[in-house]
């Protein structure tokens, strides 16, 4: 081992992203992350306000570790160094305070947070305490978007002029943000947000420069209340004859049943709810105009409501062109009549092995691409994109990144992933 001491992990929040996503990675799970993360990483501890979700979790593990509902008390028990947060998008300011007054380094799940001034709290927080700030932006760190923006920073098109992006979300994946917490806006800050904050902060890392002005539209036009519903899917009446109904039970052969339906007593949070629910006040479909100061426009599209998943991306330059699609790269150099493909073979494990990337990182401190990790300050940036936009959806107009205070840059590169001595 190249340090004497593992690093030391505690996690809260033991949702999908906290229990498969980083829990399941770090212990190497099978499918989740390698068994040599064992050998560099320890998972100590285990939080979650829900006392059955906590201890689903556990049972899930299958190894000896702490479990709290507490978080105060996980503070002032727990032996670890590095905390990560899963919890709900507007809870982790209050939890990232907490834990740097503690002593703790923090790897916040995306989105850093709702607001541009919580992401600011953060920051601060983080330099008070002397302790570094992570955000686990997955698409830096997925093969085929790592070798994008490697291939952008090395003029593959010259100077980035036009980048386009489009998010096509089906109906399964879509949909599920109208059924959980996230269909509320004050939670999650909408998909402007919670869902494309990654492909902002991926955007702005190919673009290079701030962001500067931003127009946007945006409504809910698919997921609409009707007559025929029911709080959910689970008692509905309508189930047998909805394309949307949701087999909680059976989903991941009774896991989230475990997690989720079996927890509700504890908290009343159900998993299931209705995507024609009148409460639902996120957008569903949205168009993003962006302007950065190195003079590069932007136009990106999500949708939530597709026949099929997946994204493109153009990236036009002042040397040629380029063009994502699936699993290819295309090359078109200007004033060349020949073009080149890449193409990226498939790889394991969530995100199309973005997690698996990105705890390498976190772990190994193995990274594919310069300057691939996310600190608070990039983690700012992607809020504050979809902070614009979310204001230029509600008034009407086209918003200034000055509305929300001078922009931050990284004093330095961002830290390496090692626990505090």
């Amino acid at each position: 081992m190249a340090d004497a001491r593992k690093k030391r992990f505690a996690v809260i929040g033991m949702g999908n992203r906290g229990l498969g996503a980083f829990a399941k990675g770090i212990v190497g799970y099978p499918g989740k992350g390698p068994a040599v993360f064992r050998d560099y990483a320890e998972l100590v501890a285990l939080c979650d306000s829900n006392r059955n979700r906590v201890a689903v979790a556990r049972q899930e593990l299958g190894i000896d570790v702490a479990e709290y509902t507490d978080f105060d008390a996980m503070l002032a028990e727990a032996d670890f160094d590095i905390l990560v947060i899963a919890t709900r998008d507007d809870t982790h300011v209050d939890v990232a305070e907490k834990a740097f007054a503690a002593g703790k380094n923090v790897i916040c799940e995306k989105p850093m947070a709702t607001t541009v001034a919580d992401c600011d709290r953060m920051i601060a927080a983080s330099q008070r305490a002397g302790r570094w700030l992570r955000i686990a932006q997955n698409m830096r760190y997925g093969p085929g978007s790592a070798k994008v923006a490697d291939m952008i920073h090395s003029g593959a098109v010259g100077r980035p002029m036009v980048v386009t992006f489009e998010e096509y979300l089906d109906v399964d994946h879509g949909a599920d943000y109208f059924r959980r917490w996230h269909r509320r806006k004050e939670n999650s800050g909408g998909l402007l947000i919670h869902k494309a904050c990654h492909h902002f902060d991926w955007l702005n890392w190919l673009i290079g420069g701030q962001i500067q002005r931003v127009a946007a539209f945006g409504d809910t036009s698919f997921y609409l209340p009707r007559p025929e519903r029911g709080q959910r899917c689970d008692t509905c009446k309508h189930k047998a004859t909805c394309r949307f109904a949701y087999d909680l039970r059976g989903k991941w052969d009774g896991l989230y049943k475990r997690m989720y339906m079996d927890g509700e007593s504890e908290d009343g949070y159900v998993r299931d709810g209705c995507v024609w629910d009148p409460r639902i006040n996120i957008e569903d479909r949205v168009v993003v105009i962006g302007e950065y100061d190195n003079g590069v426009k932007l136009n990106y599209t999500l949708s939530a409501f597709n026949s099929r998943e997946g994204h493109s991306c153009v990236v036009i330059g002042d040397q040629g062109r380029l063009e994502v699609s699936g699993e290819h790269i295309h090359v078109y150099p200007m004033y060349k009549p020949e073009h080149h493909t890449v193409e990226m073979l498939p790889v394991t494990g969530g995100h199309g092995g973005a997690d698996v990337s990105l705890l390498r990182s976190i772990i190994l401190e193995e990274d594919s691409v310069q300057g691939q990790r996310a600190d608070g300050y990039v983690g700012r940036h992607a809020v504050l994109v979809g902070s614009m936009a979310n204001k230029a959806l509600e008034e009407g107009r086209i918003v200034l990144a000055s509305e929300f205070g001078a922009p931050q840059t990284s004093p330095a590169p961002a830290p390496a992933s090692r626990a505090t001595p």
